[in-house]
């Protein structure tokens, strides 16, 4: 499952050491899917940061929401926050770090934003599938993905829309089974 927010700095250092915490290769994935990186957000300079995070938004909410049919007044709404980090074991200050926010632009609702870990249990399993295995649609390595019960938190027409995600994205190109 993906996280709500997602400290770049951070994220960012763990994948030049390919030391993942849990959560760290399917955040990596979401932001592949969106066509960025985590270094990609940590511009300082506003106007160019804000221009890539809605870019990105929009192109990741096209994806999303061809298959979540749910909700489709639901949007995806990158965001960043600074946020300060404790000091050094020497009492010395530390670099502020710059947390990635995924959120949800609900027009069904006036437009109002939730973080991403406020949905609910299916949107988030859902979200966070299509994050994770987009990584087996885009590449030419041949693998089996071997599924053991997915989506039981969805409901039926949302079960539906996970089924046309594998059979649209994953199958053309992957061997998949589930049970």
């Amino acid at each position: 499952m993906l996280p709500g927010d997602c400290d770049l700095h951070a994220l960012a250092d763990r994948a030049k050491t390919k030391q993942w915490e849990r959560g760290d290769e399917t955040m990596m994935s979401l932001l592949r899917l969106a066509g960025e990186g985590p270094d990609d957000f940590l511009d300082e300079d506003y106007a160019s940061r804000k221009a890539e995070l809605q870019a990105a938004s929009l192109d990741l909410s096209a994806q999303v929401f061809q298959y979540w049919k749910q909700n489709e007044d639901l949007t995806v709404v990158f965001d960043t926050d600074l946020v300060p980090t404790p000091p050094d074991t020497n009492n010395q200050p530390q670099p502020h770090h710059r947390l990635l926010k995924i959120e949800l632009r609900d027009d069904r609702h006036g437009g109002v934003e939730t973080n991403f870990s406020t949905r609910s249990t299916g949107f988030q399993w859902f979200f966070s599938f299509l994050a994770a295995f987009s990584a087996y649609r885009d590449t030419d390595e041949r693998v089996v993905v071997l599924l053991d019960e997915p989506g039981t938190s969805l409901h039926g027409e949302a079960q539906g829309d996970f089924l046309r995600y594998v059979y649209s994205e994953l199958g053309p190109k992957q061997q998949v089974l589930y049970l």
